[in-house]
């Protein structure tokens, strides 16, 4: 005999495909999961009272299939989960779109795209955690709307400074769209991909949605929003959906970070598991997280790390190139570095310069990019190995090495001799070329073998411009 279904039973029931799992249940599927990763407790509050913790997540589906998948989603791998994989062809399409946005073809110049790369594989080699993240990308610039932040954070790993004021749309619109124009102009189509946060909170600025309409406008898409006060108004919350559509949901335009177990149940009661089916939760509150960055604030918090292991060494710095500020009006050029003592946030900040109009911006960002964008080395930038790299040596053959990466090179005497003394001591091409002797034609072969480790990431090559800061 049949058993008697209820109306949930038939809808869940009858959405399902031969696989017994579709794109029907795959917001409800997430909802669980992140429910699960979330709250160490999730299960044993499904178990108690499954009825009233699915209402309250608002999960429209069979008690029994809800714990089922709860427990299977904290059980398997991604390869073996059949559930977690109706999340494998969104990610796949996620990733798709990241390449094609941030391709060397959409580059205005492709010195500016090689630096990204150099950059790149030179935070991979500084830390094993970063080489599995192939979607980790260096934007050329970002935005802020905003001076400061008004969440505070205790983990923010860029210190972002409290809330002091934001731009008004009414008072700089028109700069607004003259910058956008500006950076469109200087490094081309993937000015698309400039968030308009960096340390600050989208959301504070009342105008942001209005910011983001003119983004659309000028640049033909939108760029990522990551907020962490979703929950504090529903209302505009959904406005921003809407305005972002479902297409660019799809390509992770807006992700929500979750500060605390209490904040994802209010998100979960305030937010339908369809309304957030393309929203990636980032799952920051302490119980669900396993490090967070070692920078910023977090390193107040060394003895007792807001009660969970210790914090890792890695850098949340996502820029390799301008951070502008449209509340202060100045424009800083920045790199990730490793966070250390020297750069508790995780980021070198080379120069910062301010600006009242639309040429002045676009005077100090040219500037800025001709100072410091490197693609190779030039004669009077100062080549330094750090601390990080292992350098040894068997005879003429170099074997340098980062955390689980490593380059073996064969020189010849010469080479060899100019290494040795980069070793030694940081030191120019041309500096090199006076000590070693070397004639402009053999100082040109040399630099070739130092280019492949600066462009590797093995050599460090400090511009020039920023020398003082070295020295």
């Amino acid at each position: 005999m049949m058993e008697k279904q209820s109306p949930m039973d038939r809808d869940f029931a009858g959405e399902e495909g031969s696989s017994g799992c579709s794109s029907f249940v795959y917001p409800e599927v997430k909802r669980l999961y992140e429910c699960r990763m979330a709250d160490p407790a999730f299960m044993e509050l499904l178990k108690a009272d499954p009825e009233g913790t699915l209402e309250k997540i608002q999960v429209r589906m069979p008690a029994s299939k809800a714990l089922s998948i709860a427990e299977e989603c904290g059980r398997s791998g991604w390869d073996k989960n059949p559930w977690l994989s109706l999340y494998r062809p969104r990610l796949d399409l996620i990733s798709a779109e990241i390449s094609r946005r941030m391709d060397a073809s959409r580059y205005k110049d492709p010195a500016l795209y090689r630096y990204a790369q150099i950059v790149r594989n030179r935070i991979f080699l500084y830390n094993r955690i970063m080489q599995g993240h192939q979607n980790i990308r260096y934007f050329p610039a970002a935005i802020e709307l905003s001076s400061g932040c008004s969440v505070q954070c205790p983990f923010c790993g860029l210190d972002a400074r409290p809330l002091a004021g934001n731009a008004a749309y009414g008072d700089c619109g028109i700069l607004w769209k003259e910058i956008l124009e500006i950076l469109k102009g200087l490094i081309g189509p993937v000015a698309d991909t400039v968030p308009c946060y960096y340390a600050t909170e989208p959301l504070d600025n009342p105008d942001y949605e209005r910011f983001l309409s003119d983004y659309r406008k000028v640049l033909g898409a939108l760029p990522q929003t990551t907020t962490a006060i979703a929950d504090r108004d529903p209302a505009r919350l959904r406005s921003l959906l809407s305005l972002i559509g479902k297409e660019e949901l799809s390509h992770a335009a807006l992700r929500i970070s979750v500060r605390t177990k209490r904040q994802l149940y209010r998100l979960m009661e305030s937010y339908t598991p369809s309304e957030l089916e393309d929203v990636e939760l980032i799952l920051n509150n302490k119980e669900a997280l396993h490090y967070y960055s070692d920078s910023g604030r977090m390193r107040l918090h060394h003895d007792s790390p807001l009660g969970i292991a210790k914090p890792l060494r890695y850098t949340i710095a996502c820029i390799a190139g301008l951070i502008i500020n449209l509340c202060d009006r100045t424009v800083s050029f920045v790199e990730p570095e490793l966070p250390s003592e020297r750069f508790p946030l995780g980021m070198r900040i080379y120069e910062s310069r301010s600006f009242t109009d639309a040429a002045s911006f676009e005077r100090a960002a040219k500037e800025l990019f001709a100072l410091y964008v490197r693609d190779r080395i030039r004669e009077d930038d100062l080549l330094c190995f750090d601390e990080e790299i292992r350098v040894s040596r068997e005879g003429f053959q170099f074997l340098f090495s980062g955390d689980g990466k490593a380059l073996r090179m064969g020189v010849n005497r010469v080479a060899a001799g100019c290494l040795e003394s980069i070793l030694q001591k940081p030191v120019t091409v041309k500096e090199l070329s006076r000590e070693q002797g070397l004639s402009a034609f053999v100082m040109d072969s040399v630099k070739e073998k130092l280019d492949i480790l600066f462009q590797k990431g093995f050599l460090r090559c400090v511009p020039n411009a920023a020398r003082q800061t070295t020295e």
